[in-house]
C-alpha cells in the first residue's frame, strides 16, 4: 500500500475513526494500530509478515534476558546473538545473491568452476529499515539505556509501526515506546496539523519529485545525449531524491502525528550544508546518527588518534553504502562519500570547532558541496561501475549540446519549475512547522470550514498524483 493513494486515504481514515472510538470504547489503541501496520505491510506480500515478526520475538525476548542480572560476558553473548540474527535475515534476503555472485566472479578469475545457487525471493520491503530498529533496542538496552520492555503488543508496535515501517525514520526505542505506552487522543489541533504535513509531503512527491523524474531524469540520464543533458539529469535527480525521501518523510510524520506520535525529523535542508560533514549531519538524520551511535563511536570516534579516526569515518561510509543496497555501486558511492569526509577532516579538521565564516565563503562552500553531492547522486543511481567513467568523461565537457535551442529552452522552463516549486514547498513545510509550535493558532485555526479546505486540497494532490503515470513512480527509497 503507498501512501498518495486512494487506497491509503481510506485506510487510513478507518485506522482514525478506530482510535477516535477506542477513546470511549475498550478498544486497546496499540492493538487497532497494531492490526493496521499488518494490514499495511501484508498489503504488499502477507508472506513478509512472518519474517517481521521473527524479528519481533527475537529482539522481545533478548531484551528481556538483558533485563535480567547476567555477567557481563553473558549479556555480551546476548546483544551478541541479536545482532548476528537480525544481521543474518539481512544479509540472507538482501545481500545472498550479491555474495555469490561476487564469489562466481572471484573462482572464474582463477579458473575454478562454481555453479552458484541464488535465493530466488523478493527482497522484504523496508527490511533495512525495521532490521537497524530492532537492533538499536538491543543494543541500548545492554547499555543500560533503557530498560527492557515487557509488553510484547508495544513492542511488536514499536517494530512494525506503519507511517515510518517502510523507509523510516528509524526511531530508537527510548523515544517512540514511551509515547506507544501513553494512552492518546485524536485531537483536532494534531489531525490538523499532521495533516498540513500529509499534504506537503504529497505535494512534494508528486508535483516535484515525480515530474522531475518522468520529465527530465528518467529521459535524459539513462541516454544522456551531452554532458548538458547528462548534467542536467544529475541536478534533477538531486532535486528528485530529496523530494521523493522528504516527501515520504513528512507523510509519515504527519500519519504519526494525527495519531498523536511525534516521529523524528529525518531531514534538516541537507542542500544547504556548507561542508559534507555538515551534509551527513542534515540528510537522513535517523541513519546518520545510526551509524554514529551503534557503529563510529563503538569503533572509537575520534578518541583513538588522527589516523584511526580517518578509518572509521572510511569503514562507517563504505558500511553505509553498503546499507543502501547489494550493488557495487552503492560501495563506490559510500566509499566517494567516505573519501570526502577524509579530505575535508584533513584539510579543516572538526569544522564544528571553527568559527564561522563570511557569508560569500559559505555561499561558495554550499555551492561546492551540492555538485559534489550531485555527482555522488550520480554514482548513486547507475547500475554499472563502468558507466561512472563513462559519465564522468561526458560531465568534463558540460556545455557540449548547451547551445540547442531546444535544449536550453528545456533547461530554463525546468529551472524555473524545479525554483518556484522549491520554494513553495519550502515556505509551506516552514509555516506548518511555525503553526505546529504554536497550539494556541492551531485552536483557532481548527474550525470545519479550514479543516475542510485542508482535507479538499489534500484530495486534489492525492488525485493529481493518481493521475500522473496512474500512479506515478515508487518512492526510491522502498527499494531499501
Amino acid at each position: 500500500m503507498l501512501f498518495c493513494t486512494y487506497e491509503f486515504a481510506l485506510f487510513f481514515v478507518v485506522v482514525l475513526v478506530f482510535l477516535k472510538a477506542g477513546e470511549y470504547w475498550p478498544i486497546s489503541q496499540n492493538f487497532t494500530i497494531l492490526l493496521a501496520s499488518n494490514f499495511f505491510y501484508g498489503f504488499w506480500d502477507w508472506r513478509f509478515l512472518a519474517l517481521i515478526w521473527l524479528s519481533i520475538f527475537i529482539d522481545y525476548s533478548i531484551g528481556l534476558l538483558l533485563g535480567r542480572d547476567y555477567s557481563r560476558h553473558q549479556r555480551l553473548a546476548l546483544v551478541t546473538a541479536s545482532a548476528c540474527s537480525n544481521l543474518g535475515i539481512l544479509l540472507l534476503f538482501k545481500y545472498f545473491n550479491f555474495f555469490q555472485d561476487g564469489l562466481l566472479l572471484l573462482l572464474s578469475d582463477v579458473g575454478i568452476g562454481y555453479n552458484p545457487w541464488l535465493l530466488d525471493a523478493v527482497l522484504p520491503i523496508g527490511i533495512s529499515f525495521y532490521t537497524f530498529q530492532t537492533m538499536s533496542y538491543s543494543i541500548d538496552v545492554y547499555r543500560r539505556k533503557i530498560a527492557p520492555t515487557n509488553d510484547l503488543l508495544v513492542f511488536a508496535q514499536f517494530v512494525c509501526y506503519f507511517p515510518q515501517l517502510v523507509a523510516g525514520p528509524i526511531e530508537r526505542a527510548g523515544r517512540l515506546i514511551p509515547q506507544l505506552q501513553k494512552h492518546r487522543t485524536i485531537a483536532v489541533e494534531n489531525v490538523l496539523s499532521g495533516a498540513l504535513l500529509i499534504v506537503w509531503g504529497c505535494f512534494k512527491k508528486a508535483v516535484v519529485a515525480d515530474s522531475i523524474g518522468m520529465l527530465l531524469v528518467d529521459i535524459h540520464f539513462d541516454t544522456p545525449a551531452s554532458g548538458t543533458h547528462l548534467l542536467l539529469a544529475i541536478l534533477g535527480f538531486s532535486v528528485q531524491i530529496y523530494c521523493d525521501f522528504s516527501g515520504y518523510c513528512d507523510i509519515a510524520r504527519g500519519t504519526a502525528r494525527c495519531m498523536g506520535i511525534e516521529l523524528s525529523e529525518n531531514f534538516n535542508a541537507p542542500y544547504f550544508a556548507a561542508t559534507i560533514s555538515d551534509f551527513w549531519r542534515r540528510w537522513h538524520m535517523s541513519l546518520s546518527n545510526w551509524f554514529r551511535d551503534y557503529l563510529y563511536i563503538p569503533l572509537g570516534g575520534n578518541r583513538r588518534g588522527h589516523v584511526r579516526t580517518l578509518i572509521n569515518l572510511a569503514t562507517t561510509m563504505l558500511l553505509c553504502g553498503f546499507w543502501h543496497g547489494a550493488s557495487s555501486t552503492y560501495i563506490v558511492w559510500g566509499a566517494y562519500h567516505g573519501a570526502l569526509l577524509l579530505t575535508h577532516r584533513l584539510i579543516a579538521g572538526d569544522s564544528r570547532k571553527h568559527s564561522t565564516v563570511s557569508n560569500l565563503n559559505r555561499y561558495i562552500n554550499m555551492a561546492l558541496t551540492f555538485f559534489l553531492v550531485s555527482y555522488g547522486w550520480m554514482i548513486f543511481r547507475l547500475t554499472d561501475i563502468e558507466l561512472i567513467f563513462v559519465y564522468t568523461k561526458m560531465l568534463s565537457n558540460p556545455l557540449e549540446g548547451f547551445f540547442d535551442p531546444a535544449l536550453r529552452s528545456q533547461c530554463i522552463g525546468l529551472t524555473i519549475f524545479v525554483c518556484v516549486m522549491l520554494m513553495v514547498t519550502w515556505v509551506a513545510h516552514w509555516v506548518q512547522n511555525q503553526t505546529h509550535q504554536k497550539n494556541q493558532q492551531l485552536e483557532s485555526l481548527a474550525s470545519p470550514t479550514v479543516l475542510g479546505f485542508l482535507l479538499g486540497g489534500g484530495m486534489i494532490v492525492v488525485t493529481l498524483f493518481s493521475s500522473i503515470g496512474k500512479g506515478g513512480l515508487p518512492f526510491i527509497y522502498f527499494q531499501f
